[in-house]
């Protein structure tokens, strides 16, 4: 398994917010990155703008089984925040893994699954296809409203699916869910994974010193324009 379950919290006590994320590396050691949606790791009232506690579990793992994490830092622009696990004895005698990138342009029709943790009841899979392989959507995460290309798809997902991975039928991660449209439609929406692997390269480069949090600004390649939408998603109400 590459996806975890999230909750973030300011506080032992606090309510927080409910999320998933996928395993970016893991060493033997059991340490391990974790890239989830920066609109879940997002806390207006603390200095680094995030969460104070992560707690994640594996699929299948009960409540005991808890992997804490901390915050490294993240991008309000590209909706991307990293997270790290320091010597996991759970993910140490786990059959975790780290996900496997496709960087490449996924294809119009490409069957997809979605792995993720909808409506917090546990890691689930639903299945789709990539009915626009690149677009860009107007979005607002932690106050920042911008165009953001995603992928449209129509795997389900829905509030705690935030942060998931989105595979290709090979297991290869295509991108990472982060929103989509209320209404029968089930139009979804997922970052692409080449601009995934690219920002938390960024990420790691830059943050983590517990003095900067906050990506540098940076022109990726790997973004193109894509068709347009009238779209707004708000992560104050969406997923």
């Amino acid at each position: 398994a590459s996806v975890v379950s999230i909750q973030a919290k300011d506080t032992e006590n606090g309510g927080g917010t409910n999320g998933s994320g996928i395993i970016y590396s893991l060493d033997q050691n059991g340490n391990a990155i974790i890239v989830t949606n920066y609109h879940l790791a997002y806390s207006p009232s603390t200095a680094n703008k995030a969460h104070n506690i992560f707690e994640l579990y594996l699929y299948g793992a009960d409540s005991t089984k808890k992997i804490n994490a901390t915050f490294v830092g993240g991008s309000a622009d590209y909706d991307l925040a990293v997270l790290k696990v320091t010597e996991s004895e759970v993910l140490k005698t786990s059959g975790a893994m780290a996900v496997s990138f496709d960087t490449a342009n996924t294809k119009l029709g490409t069957t997809c699954l979605a792995i993720g943790n909808p409506n917090s009841n546990g890691i689930s899979i639903t299945r789709g296809v990539v009915s626009r392989d690149s677009e860009q959507v107007n979005m607002t995460v932690a106050e920042v409203t911008k165009k953001r290309r995603v992928i449209r798809h129509d795997a389900y997902i829905t509030n705690g699916s935030s942060g998931g991975g989105l595979f290709d039928m090979n297991g290869n991660l295509i991108g990472l869910t982060n929103g989509g449209e209320r209404d029968e439609n089930h139009i979804n929406y997922a970052i692409p994974s080449s601009i995934v692997y690219a920002v938390t390269q960024n990420i790691l480069k830059n943050c983590g010193d517990g003095i900067n949090f906050a990506a540098k600004t940076t022109t990726l390649n790997a973004i193109t324009v894509g068709s347009e939408t009238q779209t707004t998603y708000n992560s104050q109400t969406g997923f």
